[in-house]
């Protein structure tokens, strides 16, 4: 019989060389761990279409295999952590397009890609687009998911790192099952996904142009003009969506280290804020909880400092997340409603002027109309009816 204190010798060095071992593989787009989610019927994709009351005219064809993947990418601190996401795969032969969806404004964790396609609107898209041939890569967002760290909200350069690692995780377990992509990368997402989906492609082309070539990208109804949309916001009497605003400054003022939400919020909403983004609750029971009047939201002097030039520090960081910095190579297709209340329709507006003074002729703008809500549907099919004619003529 072996000796005990061998066996626990034994025991404690492998232990010891697990950790030693970690940090060499832990690194951006490591994949921790992958679970099948579930196989969903192109029936069972249209019931859910049929249940969220969406209609969509695109033929569901096959049957879709949908994997959770936990992996590590950096917060916005640059220390790596845990991050989940979905990938849809279409069960049928061939080499397949890849669509990167970026899911809208969320802030229960639990309403995302990474627990199904009845649990977000990137998840549907990805099952509906995976039922039609492609390759669909949806990330839950730090601070959602698994993720349990303050959501990193309208953060261009996390956003963009969050999804590139996703999708880095995907095609390596793609190519571990032997799952073979065509080469082309599509990108698309509405409202803060449209915002995600913008700066993915910027930072896809300005570092990472050695291991993807975007084939075209669609942002949808994004805040991409982050300081006009503040200024906006701050003129106004009441903006119908607080919850945005509560959310913008909770992530900054954590990231940035300000500890200033007691001098831009009035009480009880400087204190309740935090624990609103905690990952627990659902965005429109915050927003109910939130007033939709300015003055009654923030603090005068915020507001007053703020319009003067005072808050430097705070204007610089919107200034440093706004996307007018950088005029992308490939093909890009705009879409808003000019009647779009929550992220108005000066965005793609600003956008699609930057882009054209930069010299760009493959950027077109589609104007929509309804409400920022109402006008979701039709953005995301025209999206993907303009990737799909891209993709095919990309042939």
């Amino acid at each position: 019989m072996r000796n005990p204190v061998y066996l626990f010798s034994l025991l404690l060095l492998c232990l010891l060389s697990c950790e030693k071992d970690k940090p060499e593989t832990a690194e951006r787009g490591y994949i921790i761990a992958t679970k099948q989610i579930k196989i969903y019927t192109p029936k069972e994709i249209q019931d859910l279409l049929n249940i969220n009351k969406f209609n969509i005219p695109f033929t569901l064809e096959h049957n879709v295999k949908a994997i959770k993947i936990a992996y590590m990418t950096p917060d916005p601190d640059g220390k790596l952590v845990n991050a989940t996401g979905a990938l849809f795969i279409p069960e049928t032969t061939g080499e397949f397009p890849v669509i990167c969806f970026q899911h809208g404004t969320q802030t229960q964790r639990h309403l995302v890609p990474s627990l199904g396609a009845g649990n977000s609107d990137a998840g549907l898209a990805g099952a509906v687009a995976a039922s039609m041939g492609y390759i669909c890569v949806a990330a839950d967002y730090l601070g959602l998911g698994e993720s349990e760290i303050v959501p990193a909200f309208l953060l261009a350069g996390s956003s963009a790192t969050t999804v590139i690692d996703m999708l880095r995780a995907s095609l390596s377990w793609l190519d571990g099952q032997s799952v073979k992509t065509d080469g082309s990368l599509y990108l698309t997402g509405y409202s803060q996904g449209g915002y995600v989906t913008m700066s993915l492609h910027h930072e896809l082309e300005k570092n990472y142009a050695d291991e993807f070539s975007v084939s075209g990208s669609a942002p949808l109804a994004g805040p991409y003009d982050l300081v006009h949309t503040v200024d906006t916001i701050l003129s106004l009497s009441s903006y119908p969506e607080p919850v945005l605003m509560a959310n913008l400054m909770n992530s900054y003022d954590h990231y940035f280290e300000w500890n200033r939400l007691s001098e831009i919020f009035h009480e009880p909403y400087a204190s309740d804020i935090p624990g609103y983004f905690d990952g627990s609750q659902m965005l429109d029971p915050i927003n109910d909880r939130l007033p939709q009047s300015t003055s009654e939201l923030l603090l005068e002097k915020f507001i007053t400092d703020y319009k003067s030039g005072a808050e430097a520090d705070i204007q610089k960081a919107f200034q440093d997340n706004s996307l007018l910095n950088y005029v992308p190579s490939a093909p890009v297709l705009l879409v808003h409603s000019d009647e779009d209340e929550t992220a108005p329709y000066f965005n793609s507006l600003a956008a699609l002027e930057f882009y054209q003074q930069g010299g760009k002729t493959n950027v077109e703008l589609l104007t929509i109309k309804g409400s920022h809500k109402i006008a979701a549907e039709e953005a995301m099919i025209a999206a993907m009816s303009w990737i799909d004619s891209l993709h095919s003529n990309q042939r």
